[in-house]
């Protein structure tokens, strides 16, 4: 009798302690913030344009050296990025991004600039950090050769109108039509948060 008596006990004992896990997990997911995009809000912030980054606001927040507030993440598998004006660069290969000791390297509260040999790698990059939750990545226009010589060093947007990849490739007018079946309306690029506002640049992008 008092055999089945500590066994009823400790039965009941082991499912109350399972029952507090299991309702301390969903109090938890219950209280925790979303770290992911809807599908909509990732197409929205890629419509804006907000995310991609090009020549004159770069050359701008080297100029006010706000640029040494962001982290450059270099996607090639070979260094691409010499420059040491920003406040560190990493380097993730974009094919490994999602790797678990990859991404655990972006914190969601830094800011970050991405390069890459082509545009389209940076916008990958950033759309699929995007629909993670990550709202503080920017896809750097051109690549990172563009950036190197014609950026930080002698300044020439001009280049980027008939080289690199974003004078062949419209990001917003392409997802436009995906969404509308027809060349959308796209707004001007903002320059992200900590750079100033400039009026005119002469040769501009």
């Amino acid at each position: 009798m008092e055999k089945s008596f500590n066994d009823k006990m400790l039965t009941n004992a082991a499912l109350l302690f399972v029952l507090v896990i299991i309702g301390s997990m969903f109090i938890q997911w219950i209280l925790a913030p979303s770290y992911s995009r809807t599908n909509k809000s990732v197409h929205e912030k890629i419509l804006s344009k907000d995310v991609l980054i090009l020549p004159w606001q770069l050359k701008q927040m080297a100029d006010d050296e706000s640029i040494k507030t962001f982290t450059a993440v270099d996607l090639s598998s070979e260094k691409l990025i010499k420059s040491d004006i920003f406040k560190e660069t990493i380097q993730i290969p974009l094919s490994q991004l999602l790797d678990k000791d990859q991404i655990k390297k972006l914190k969601k509260d830094e800011k970050y600039l991405f390069f890459a040999d082509d545009e389209s790698k940076t916008m990958m990059a950033v759309h699929l950090l995007l629909a993670k939750g990550y709202n503080q990545v920017f896809a750097v226009s051109n690549d990172a050769a563009f950036f190197e010589k014609s950026v930080v060093g002698d300044f020439k947007p001009k280049v980027a109108e008939t080289h690199g990849e974003k004078a062949r490739f419209d990001y917003g007018r392409f997802f436009s039509n995906e969404s509308k079946g027809k060349a959308g309306t796209v707004s001007n690029p903002k320059i992200p948060e900590g750079s100033t506002e400039i009026k005119a640049v002469a040769g501009g992008c």
